[in-house]
C-alpha cells in the first residue's frame, strides 16, 4: 500500500501525466502509465482526479498555478517597465524549472482531444499571469515611459517574446546560461524601446530587475 499524503500523491500524478503528454504525447496517456510513472495504482487516478481528461486539466491549472507563484514573488516598484523585465525573467525561471508542465499549459505538447478549447479553458490562469502583465503595462503607460496603448495589447506582444525565448531554450537552440544575457536582455530592451521607452531608462530598468545591460538597443 501506498502510505504518501494525498498531496504528495496529487502531485506525483501530475509531473507523470505532464511528463507523459510532453515526451509522448496524448497517446501515451493511460491510467495504467500514468499510475507505472508516478509509482502508484491506477486507482489513484480516479480518486484524486475521477478521469484522465480531468487529470489533463489539472495538470493545465498546476501549470498557471506556478507561473502564478512565480509572478506573485515579484512585487511591483515604483519602476513599472523594472517590474515588467522583472516578470520576464520569474517567466523564465518557471518554465526552465517546470519544462513538462509548461509545454503542456500552452498546448506545446501535442494534446489531441485534450486540448482547451472553450473560452473557458482558455481562460485558466488569466487573472494571476497575464492579467498581472497587463496592469505593470498600463503602469508603464500612465507613468509615460511607454506610448499610449491598450494594455492587453502591450502584454500580448510582451508574451509572444517571452513564450518564443522560452520555446527555443527548452528546445536547446539558445543556451540557458547566455541566453538571458546576450538574447533576453537585449530583446526585452528592443522590446521596451519600441514601445517609446528611452533607450537609457529602458537599460536601467532591465538592470534594476537583475537582467545584465543590453548589449544593443
Amino acid at each position: 500500500m501506498d502510505t504518501r499524503g494525498d498531496s504528495d500523491m496529487r502531485a506525483r500524478l501530475l509531473e507523470a501525466a505532464a511528463a507523459l503528454l510532453a515526451e509522448q504525447g496524448p497517446n501515451a496517456l493511460s491510467t495504467r502509465r500514468i499510475a507505472a510513472a508516478a509509482e502508484t495504482s491506477t486507482m489513484a487516478v480516479y480518486t484524486q482526479f475521477g478521469s484522465i481528461d480531468a487529470l489533463v486539466r489539472a495538470v493545465v491549472d498546476e501549470g498557471f498555478q506556478r507561473l502564478a507563484d512565480a509572478f506573485a514573488a515579484c512585487p511591483n516598484s515604483l519602476d513599472p517597465v523594472a517590474d515588467i523585465a522583472r516578470i520576464g525573467l520569474a517567466y523564465v525561471a518557471n518554465a526552465r524549472r517546470n519544462p513538462n508542465l509548461y509545454q503542456v499549459m500552452f498546448s506545446t505538447a501535442s494534446l489531441g482531444r485534450f486540448r482547451p478549447v472553450t473560452p473557458q479553458e482558455l481562460q485558466t490562469g488569466r487573472r494571476d499571469t497575464f492579467d498581472v502583465v497587463t496592469a505593470a503595462c498600463t503602469r508603464a503607460v500612465a507613468a509615460e515611459r511607454f506610448r499610449p496603448a491598450d494594455g492587453v495589447v502591450l502584454s500580448t506582444q510582451w508574451w509572444i517574446v517571452l513564450h518564443g525565448y522560452c520555446m527555443l531554450e527548452l528546445a536547446h537552440y539558445i543556451g540557458a546560461h547566455a541566453g538571458v544575457p546576450k538574447i533576453l536582455s537585449p530583446m526585452l530592451s528592443n522590446l521596451f524601446v519600441g514601445l517609446g521607452d528611452e533607450p537609457g531608462r529602458a537599460a536601467s530598468s532591465i538592470v534594476a530587475a537583475g537582467l545584465s545591460t543590453p548589449v544593443s538597443t
